[in-house]
């Protein structure tokens, strides 16, 4: 990850996705699309058979359409950071998500003073798998995203189940725990790790 992908994703509030991660992300956007693109079509292509007019049709094109407008900004959305303010520089807020995934025992995978990627535990909630959770550390402010393990061979990208959105509303919960703490103690543990 560059600089300029770093500036880009602070300013944005968007997680950008690359490779394999992409491709597995998006795989999962287009199959539904084109399931009622060809849903679409296979109605049109009946109205001279079945005699369908096209006003008939109406109600069965709908469906399909109505999906495909739903379903494109649903996913998008899951590229979307949440953000929490803080009052400490770039170092302190870095120590801070450090204490917090140390102490929930997610697995850091990449560790960087700027952005940090960790995986949840495999058997936490409704689905399987761990999730990918990615962290962009800033002077005064954490930004978090949670996706399905994009990494594994089988994951659940289609149906979460609400999973991510408890993963980072956990996590920022776990975060302004440990901040309210370390403000409480004079940033106590916090200092101790310099």
């Amino acid at each position: 990850m560059t600089q300029d992908d770093y500036t880009f994703m602070l300013n944005s509030k968007k997680l950008i996705l690359s490779g394999k991660r992409w491709r597995k992300f998006h795989e999962f956007t287009t199959v539904p699309i084109f399931v009622g693109l060809f849903s679409i079509i296979g109605c049109l292509l009946r109205i001279k058979k079945v005699g369908f007019t096209e006003w008939q049709l109406i109600p069965f094109l709908t469906v399909p359409i109505l999906f495909i407008a739903w379903w494109i900004p649903y996913k998008n959305k899951e590229l979307k950071f949440s953000e929490m303010q803080t009052p400490y520089d770039k170092k302190k807020n870095y120590r801070m998500v450090i204490n917090v995934l140390n102490k929930l025992n997610w697995a850091i995978k990449k560790d960087t003073d700027n952005l940090i990627e960790a995986y949840t535990s495999a058997n936490v909630g409704l689905t399987w798998g761990s999730d990918m959770v990615t962290m962009l550390i800033d002077d005064n402010r954490i930004l978090v995203n949670s996706l399905s393990n994009l990494d594994v061979v089988k994951n659940q990208a289609f149906f979460t189940f609400g999973k991510l959105r408890r993963n980072t509303r956990h996590l920022l919960n776990e975060i302004a725990d440990e901040m309210n703490t370390a403000h409480n103690k004079g940033f106590g543990n916090m200092a101790a790790s310099e």
